[in-house]
């Protein structure tokens, strides 16, 4: 199991990720100790070291998957929604699950930048959904 993030180098949402991985690991991570998969369109390497550095003992592994932002034509048929929004949504839509990131683990848990949690998770999600299978739907 892993726990993942879709992110780009906006300045927004760089400050909201460092929050959420912080919150992350010190109300869950530390203590169970999931793989934190960050996929991005071209984070620059000192951006990708000032998140390792918010959290030295969280695993954390950056997989870049190119241009996902749409099109001007994309863009102009869903206009209410921004082309960053739009093209996450299409990537953990589908083309996520086989990124070969992921290849071996049997769980996913997907967070948005602005996650965070505010207080302690006492119980494994990942070891609940193991050990009950009617939690599982497909």
């Amino acid at each position: 199991a892993a726990v993942h993030y879709v992110v780009n180098e906006d300045a927004e949402h760089l400050k909201e990720l460092l929050f959420s991985i912080e919150s992350l690991w010190m109300h869950f991570n530390e203590r169970f100790d999931y793989p934190v998969l960050i996929f991005h369109d071209g984070l620059s390497p000192k951006t990708r070291e000032s998140i390792v550095a918010k959290t030295p003992g969280q695993r954390i592994w950056f997989f870049s998957v190119g241009n996902w932002v749409p099109s001007e034509a994309q863009h102009a048929l869903h206009s209410n929604f921004g082309a960053g929004y739009m093209a996450q949504s299409r990537f953990r839509s589908g083309p996520v699950f086989h990124h070969e990131a992921l290849d071996g683990f049997d769980y996913l848990w997907s967070l948005d930048s602005d996650s965070h949690f505010p207080a302690p998770v006492d119980v494994d999600p990942f070891l609940q959904l193991h050990s009950n299978p009617e939690l599982v739907i497909g």
